[in-house]
């Protein structure tokens, strides 16, 4: 019962909550010893998020180790693994994501089965986003590591996951990414597609603003990242495509020529 209370303060953690979150292996441990399964369950289950997923959140993978140590049922680990919290929907894969590459390798070693390894990785939050999306805003290396974790013949799945992906506000997998994000995203999917249009399709993307991600780096004065989206609009068939894109407005009733400042991205735009 009393490790089940949750303090009234910070949004009512529990003790084991906490002790994730601090990193402390040895007391997630003392504190789950000598209760029975179902009340280990259901102490490390309690709470708005498990503890499970706030050890991973956190950074904590011993303290998430010291948990399903600590679990028998495999069904019940599973279960943690799936786990969504209350406030976002982000699974411990996503929050892993937006933490670090350790943090995501591990989630995923946790998972045998490729099809569950899949599940996961597609799972997305109340926002929209997967992990996909999130590691990418985190490190270009978490989100490449995360689609490579799918099969090379299942492009179709890693084709879903970069058109489809979406974060708070809107934003697509490719806003507000830096000139080796863009870079990475536009040429995968082009290899993966073939196809032109599907880029430019993705690239025409706006989030709740109306923002693309050529705007965004027109306002960011990245002439690598432009330079590199426009050079999906070079073919002779591509011009009222661009030209659209060029004249799309945001909310503010700008283009991207209105979003640049700096006289070199003005002269690309």
């Amino acid at each position: 019962e009393i490790l089940l209370q949750a303090s009234r303060f910070d949004c009512g953690r529990t003790a084991l909550q906490w002790a994730a979150m601090e990193n402390q292996p040895a007391i997630v441990a003392r504190m789950l010893a000598n209760l029975d399964a179902q009340s280990r369950t259901e102490v490390i289950q309690s709470g708005d998020f498990s503890s499970f997923h706030a050890a991973i959140k956190y950074g904590s993978k011993s303290s998430a180790e010291a948990m399903l140590v600590a679990l028998d049922d495999d069904s019940v680990k599973q279960q943690l693994i799936f786990a969504v919290d209350e406030a976002e929907r982000n699974t411990p894969l996503i929050v892993a994501a937006e933490n670090s590459l350790q943090q995501v390798e591990y989630v995923l070693s946790l998972l045998s089965d490729y099809e569950q390894r899949l599940k996961l990785i597609k799972m997305k939050n109340k926002y929209g986003a997967d992990a996909f999306t999130a590691g990418l805003h985190k490190d270009l290396a978490i989100g490449r590591y995360i689609l490579n974790q799918i099969k090379e013949e299942d492009k179709q799945s890693k084709i879903e996951i970069i058109m489809q992906s979406n974060r708070y506000g809107g934003h697509s997998c490719l806003m507000e990414a830096d000139a080796a994000t863009i870079s990475y995203v536009l040429d995968t999917l082009f290899e993966l597609s073939n196809d032109r249009k599907i880029v430019q399709e993705l690239i025409a993307k706006s989030n709740d603003e109306g923002d693309t991600v050529l705007m965004t780096a027109a306002r960011n004065s990245d002439i690598e990242g432009l330079n590199k989206v426009l050079a999906f609009y070079n073919e002779a068939d591509d011009k009222e495509r661009k030209s659209k894109l060029l004249s799309m407005k945001n909310k503010q009733n700008q283009t991207a020529m209105d979003c640049a400042e700096d006289a070199e991205v003005k002269a690309l735009v």
